[in-house]
Order: C-alpha cells, then structure tokens, then sequence
C-alpha cells in the first residue's frame, strides 16, 4: 500500500456522524487516484419508515468534493432518507436504482441543489410528493421508470426547468396532464412508452418546442392529432409502435419537418416503421384518410343532426323534418279540409230549405 492510500485511510479511514439516533457511517477507500466511500445509513428507532441504506458515493477525498451517490439493492429503505443530501450538498449524480423505495417526499432530494441526474428506477415508487424536486432547479436528467406510478401532482416537474430528459416509462399511467410539461421548454427527450394512455389533450407537448425525441410505444392510443403537438419543429424521433391508432392528423407531419423516424408498427391503420418523411407519408397515407373522413361526421342524435367538426371542436344542431312531424301536418290538413267540407254543406242546406220557402210563398 503506497503513502497515500495509508494517509486517506488514516485521516478519512472510519467515522461516524450522528444525526440524532440516525447515523451515517463511511468507510473511505482509493483506488489510484478515484476517491470512495463505502456509505450506511443506519436508523435503529425505524422513524422515516427506514431502517437502512447502502451505497457507495465517489469523486473526492471531502465531503463537499462527492459528485457521484449509488444506492445498492441490498438497501431496506422504503424512502429516500434526507441525511443523504444534508451531508452531501453538492452531489451531481444520484443513483438509486433496483432496491425496495417506495415513497419520494418533499425532504429526499431537498438540499442536493446542484444535481444533474437523478435516477430511481426499478423501485416500486407509488407517489412523488409534489416538492420532492422543488430545489433540485439544475437537474437535466430524471429518470423515474419502471416503478408503479399511476399519476404525479401535476406541479411536480415546476422547478426543472433546465431538464433535459424525463423518463416515466413502464409504470401505470392513463392520462397525461398539460401541466407536467408547462414549465419544461428545454426537454429533448420524454419517454412514456409502456404505461396506459389512451388519449393526449389539446396542447400537452406545445410547451416543448425543442423536443427531439418523444416516445409513446406500447400504450392505448387510437388516434393522433396535430393539435397535441404543436409546432414541435425539431423532433426527430417518434415513437408510436404498438397503440391502437386508426387515424393520425397529416398535419403532425407537415409541422414536424424533421422528423426522420417514425416508429407505427403494430397499429390499426399501419403495422410498419419509417426511415425517412417520403416513407412515413407514403405509409401513413390509410391514417390520414381515416382522419379526414372523421372530419365534418354526421352524427343522428334524437330527432337533430348533429354536424362535428373536428378542426373546429364547433357542433352544429340542425333539426330535422321526421314522419311524425309529416303525419301531424297531413291530420291537421285532413281536419281542416273535413271542416270546410261540412261548413259547405250545411250552407247548402241552407239554401236549399230557404229555396222552397220563397217557393211557397209564391204558389200560394
């Protein structure tokens, strides 16, 4: 062992910090010129709902030089204990992948205010506190897949707006609120392949004007329509393989000029993906029909004819004439002409018997 190893070991070999009953215990090693610290989180009274938490952080020989946090499967902690980011303030990337977090609260990333990446997936997360990355303003990555998500607070995502990734894909989704994407004008790339979606709302991704890469594979969409995009001019990459799509708005494609992959097997209307635009319009051209033959549907409701138009979102109610309406009209014809018909005939009663009378009168 050289002088330096033996001078790390010496001053850095064992410790621990005590933070009320919690402990933070490091054992510091080296290996040539990269700097660890084998980590344990140690939480005998069971408060903060963990017990323990393994890891090994690395990149420098202090505290506040630790660039680097990865969490080991071996770890009992069903949340994120706080002490982590409290000793360890300026920590670029977090790693806490595979092992048993359940909950993220608003105190698991509180003080870890220079992070770049945040990685939590293969967990079995089911709720993200709505400021769980509220002071986490530098993050560029976050990647919270395979985990068992169903929905997030639709402010979570407010604070990052230098994110430049978010993956959510592989959990349990079903809608997509416009607000996660609000405050994101910088994100490249959003994976949401492998959850449950079965629509995207007007507007949703048009925050996201510099979006490269968007990704919804493996979901239960059945249409596309342009006015979910907006004008997403750079992206390149879309993926919409294995949905139900039966129709797909042309003028996703007209606005996206760039796009130069188009992922559409497995689809009602396409099985097949595309290289380059010339395929994907050619390809797609069943799915465009489709959509303009839903545009201006006339759809019978009652006794209206209710006209949609689905460029519009107008609807237009135009009553119509029905046989009832027909058979009232001929009765009230029939009633009147058996009205007249009597008027008449009583008049030339009458005429007749006042017709005799004079000729009475006269013969006598």
């Amino acid at each position: 062992m050289n002088s330096k190893v033996c001078v790390l070991i010496f001053l850095f070999g064992s410790f621990q910090i005590i933070f009320g009953q919690k402990s933070i215990s490091c054992t510091f090693t080296t290996i040539k010129d990269t700097y660890a610290c084998n980590l344990a989180i140690i939480n005998p009274t069971g408060s903060e709902t963990f017990t323990s938490f393994d890891g090994t952080h690395q990149s420098g020989k202090y505290d506040t030089n630790v660039l680097e946090i990865l969490g080991t499967s071996s770890s009992t902690s069903k949340i994120i204990p706080s002490l982590i980011c409290e000793r360890f303030s300026n920590i670029q990337t977090i790693s806490y992948v595979g092992m048993s977090i359940e909950t993220v609260d608003e105190n698991s990333f509180k003080n870890c205010k220079f992070t770049k990446s945040i990685s939590i997936k293969e967990n079995a997360i089911n709720e993200i506190n709505e400021l769980a990355f509220s002071e986490n303003t530098e993050l560029e990555k976050l990647i919270l897949s395979q985990n068992q998500l169903t929905t997030l607070p639709t402010s979570v995502f407010d604070s990052l707006t230098a994110l430049l990734v978010l993956d959510l894909s592989s959990n349990l989704i079903e809608e997509v609120p416009n607000e996660w994407f609000g405050n994101l004008a910088n994100l490249q790339k959003v994976y949401l392949t492998s959850n449950y979606i079965n629509e995207l709302s007007s507007g949703l991704f048009a925050p996201i004007t510099l979006l490269l890469s968007l990704n919804l594979g493996f979901n239960k969409l059945s249409s596309i329509n342009s006015e979910s995009f907006g004008d997403l001019s750079q992206l390149a990459f879309l993926d919409l393989q294995h949905n139900n799509i039966e129709v797909f708005d042309k003028r996703l494609i007209d606005n996206a000029s760039a796009i130069t992959s188009l992922m559409m097997s497995s689809n009602n209307c396409a099985d097949d993906n595309f290289m380059n635009l010339d395929d994907i319009k050619e390809g797609l051209q069943e799915c465009f029909n489709n959509f303009e033959n839903s545009i201006g549907n006339i759809i019978t409701t009652g006794d209206s004819l209710t006209t949609e138009d689905t460029t519009t979102g107008e609807t237009t109610t135009e009553e119509s004439t029905s046989d009832s309406t027909t058979e009232d009209t001929t009765t009230e014809e029939v009633t009147e002409e058996t009205t007249l018909g009597a008027a008449s005939g009583f008049m030339m009663g009458k005429i007749v018997i006042a017709s005799v009378l004079i000729m009475s009168i006269i013969l006598n």
